[in-house]
Formats: structure tokens, C-alpha cells, sequence
């Protein structure tokens, strides 16, 4: 079905040659977008992403009939345009957290550039800003998830600051996290391609939990979107295991 969705984008693309152009000028990051953009890989890379959601959610559908695909055709039209507009709202407040916590770490690992221990610490917490908003974060994050990054983004500014200056207590705390991280990562690793919508759902659940965990290990003052624990985090993993 994924085939086929994509397959059927390919065909609107080619369907709405003079949308698709205005849309990519409409996609022209404004400043400060376009400096806060430097950070996240270049105004390109960005650009290219949000044309790249606009199709995904508007011309990768299950259509088998050449009425429906005309149907759909006229209905989403008038979105097109509308919908890249949204969407650079939307970025707005993740490439400002993004760039400000990049500034910050570069900040950082220059006053800490004689201390080997910071530096590695610092390009750890560097990879796992990455991680938090990676290249395809549109296409692979819901709105909800999305929501939140700017918080983690401000947790992990926090631990940084914290754990530069009391290294032993950041160890511990992350030794706590440490087995549930390296489940995740394996899971991930070993995901088929046939893998539910449901299962793909509560890995991703997971993999939130553990950031609201950070936040209450590193940044309690940021408060965390739910109740978590350790508990809680076996239970979901328990559940997860089971459905694999």
C-alpha cells in the first residue's frame, strides 16, 4: 500500500506542475526562519522537507480509479498552497529551539574545549539533539510529538549546563535510562517493513516516555506532558515485547 500511495504522489505531482511551482515559492523561508535554518542543515534542506510533507499528506493516498484520483485532484487544490503556509507556522518554534540549543552547545564545548570529559559529553548530548529533530522529523513525527520538542530541546540545554558541572550525578541519572534507550535503539534496529501502524504507534509512545523522563531526571522544573516512571516505562515495554 505505501508503494502505491507513493506511486499516486508521483502521478499528482506531475498533475499539478503550476501549484507545485508556486508552492516552492511560497516555501521561501523569511527570516529569522532562514537563520535558525543554518543550524538544522541549510534553508534547502528545509525548504525541500516541507514540499515533501505537503505531498505526503495531500497526494499520497490509496486511490485505484482514475474518477476518484480527479475527485481527490479537485478537492485538494486549493489546499495546496495553504497547507505549506501552515506548515512553516508550524517549524517556526522547533528550528528556533533547534538553532538555539546548537548555539548553546557550541557555546559550551568552546568555554569546556581543554576538558576531554565535557567535550565528550557535550557531543553526546550533541547526537542526541539530532535524534530529537532528525532530517525527516515532518514526515516521521505527529503533530503531538512535535509539539513537545522544543521542551526536550530545553531539557537537554538544561543538562547540559547541570551535567558540566556535576559529571557523577549526570551518570547516574543516565545509567537509569541507559537499559531502556538500548532496548529502544534495538527495536529499532529490527523493524520489519510489514510492521503494524500499531506497533510502529507504541514505539513511538515509548520513545516519548523516555524523553519525558529525561525531563524529569534533568529539567524537573520543565514539568513532563504526563505522569512517568521507571514502572511505568517496564509496563510499556513489557507491552511492546509482547506485541512483537
Amino acid at each position: 500500500v505505501q508503494v502505491h500511495r507513493e506511486g499516486v504522489a508521483t502521478l499528482y505531482s506531475l498533475y499539478f506542475p503550476r501549484e507545485l511551482k508556486d508552492l516552492s515559492k511560497a516555501l521561501q523561508l523569511p527570516k529569522p526562519l532562514s537563520n535558525w535554518a543554518v543550524d538544522f542543515g541549510g534553508v534547502r534542506i528545509v525548504e525541500s522537507l516541507l514540499l515533501k510533507k505537503v505531498k505526503k499528506d495531500l497526494f499520497a493516498v490509496d486511490i485505484r480509479k482514475e474518477g476518484e484520483f480527479l475527485s481527490h485532484g479537485r478537492q485538494i487544490r486549493d489546499k495546496i498552497l495553504v497547507s505549506g503556509q501552515d506548515l512553516i507556522k508550524s517549524v517556526e518554534p522547533l528550528l528556533k529551539a533547534y538553532s538555539q540549543t546548537a548555539q548553546d552547545l557550541r557555546r559550551l564545548a568552546l568555554a569546556n574545549r581543554d576538558s576531554g570529559g565535557g567535550k565528550a559529553f557535550l557531543a553526546q548530548l550533541r547526537r542526541q539533539m539530532d535524534e530529537l529533530l532528525p532530517e525527516d522529523f515532518l514526515c516521521r513525527f505527529n503533530a503531538e510529538r512535535l509539539e513537545h520538542i522544543p521542551r526536550y530541546l530545553k531539557a537537554l540545554k538544561i543538562r547540559a549546563d547541570r551535567g558540566l558541572l556535576n559529571r557523577e550525578k549526570d551518570r547516574r541519572r543516565e545509567e537509569e535510562l541507559r537499559p531502556f534507550v538500548e532496548r529502544l535503539t534495538e527495536l529499532k534496529k529490527n523493524i520489519p517493513l510489514s510492521l503494524s501502524a500499531e506497533k510502529r504507534l507504541a514505539l513511538e509512545d515509548f520513545s516519548q516516555m523516555i524523553e519525558e523522563y529525561k525531563v524529569s531526571l534533568y529539567a524537573q522544573e520543565l514539568k513532563t506532558a504526563f505522569p512517568v516512571s521507571i514502572r511505568r516505562l517496564e509496563d510499556k515495554l513489557s507491552e511492546i515485547e509482547r506485541m512483537l
